[in-house]
């Protein structure tokens, strides 16, 4: 009887506490899209012009948010916004079997003028901007990882 009564007590403690354990309350997250973006409060600003790139993927949009992440309010999920500014944009479109979006940081990468890695978050890349000056233009670099360490292009994103 004892042990039916922990078993029930345990599984009772965790019904009741496992609907948030999916939830990451510890990284930052972007937005899926600009209209996700800007229905939340965190969109910044819109770009709209793109190099060609169209060799290896397409922009299908860019953006500036401010940086946000997910936390627990009670049982409730809620999105926490922060003065820090990111630069997101999403790709599609791309070509052949070497540049895709589930082998990104295994073959390829993206980084910018800095050397920092473009990381990956809601299908989203994402880099993120220190301080909080908006740039006009952001210059990428695209690299093969392993294979190729030669192959290099470039394209950029700006107002």
């Amino acid at each position: 009887m004892r042990i039916e009564n922990g078993i029930s007590l345990f599984l009772c403690i965790m019904s009741v506490t496992s609907c948030n354990l999916e939830v990451n309350t510890s990284d930052p997250q972007a937005s899926t899209d600009i209209e996700s973006s800007r229905k939340d409060g965190f969109l910044v600003r819109k770009y709209e012009h793109f190099s060609d790139i169209d060799s290896l993927f397409k922009i299908q949009e860019a953006w500036i948010e401010h940086s946000w992440k997910y936390s627990l309010v009670g049982n409730k999920k809620v999105k926490e916004k922060f003065d820090d500014l990111q630069f997101d944009f999403k790709l599609s479109k791309f070509k052949g079997p070497f540049f895709r979006d589930d082998n990104y940081l295994v073959d390829w990468r993206i980084q910018n003028d800095t050397n920092e890695y473009v990381g990956q978050s809601n299908g989203v890349y994402v880099l993120f901007l220190k301080g909080t000056e908006i740039p006009k233009k952001i210059s990428f670099t695209v690299r093969k990882l392993n294979e190729d360490t030669s192959f290099k292009t470039q394209f950029f994103i700006g107002m």
